[in-house]
């Protein structure tokens, strides 16, 4: 340590601690403030995919704390993406719009029921909403 060299402040840096002490805003306030902002995009990137399929995954592992709390907003979500993601299924059962690989008629619409019945509706109340037929 007898060869440790002290080395003295920039003029920048004594700004930044100025302004620092100034502003009696932590680094940590700062970091939080960062980290809700980002979270914040994340929540709305989110709500855009629902309109598309399924969240659940995304809606537990980037809000697991409000979503084990049963928050209304984001069990919405989550209820708007099992709406979409039986539509998908639904959609899947005419002939052009097949994706899905594989799988059968039936099996598409069991999948649509399935999505509707975690959303707490009927299918037949999603097909209604969207202006959808099930082909016979």
């Amino acid at each position: 340590m007898e060869n440790a060299k002290i080395v003295k402040p920039t003029p920048e840096q004594l700004e930044n601690i100025k302004k620092w002490k100034e502003s009696k805003e932590s680094p940590l306030d700062r970091a939080n403030r960062k980290y809700d902002e980002e979270q914040k995009k994340r929540f709305e990137k989110i709500r855009d995919r629902s309109k598309e399929g399924d969240v659940t995954y995304n809606l537990n592992r980037w809000f697991s704390e409000r979503m084990r709390k049963n928050d209304p907003e984001l069990l919405e979500i989550q209820k708007n993406g099992y709406i979409a993601e039986a539509v998908r299924w639904a959609r899947s059962t005419i002939t052009e719009k097949m994706n899905y690989g594989r799988f059968s008629k039936e099996q598409r619409i069991e999948e649509a029921k399935k999505y509707a019945e975690l959303a707490g509706l009927t299918l037949e109340q999603i097909l209604k909403d969207h202006n959808l037929k099930l082909p016979e």
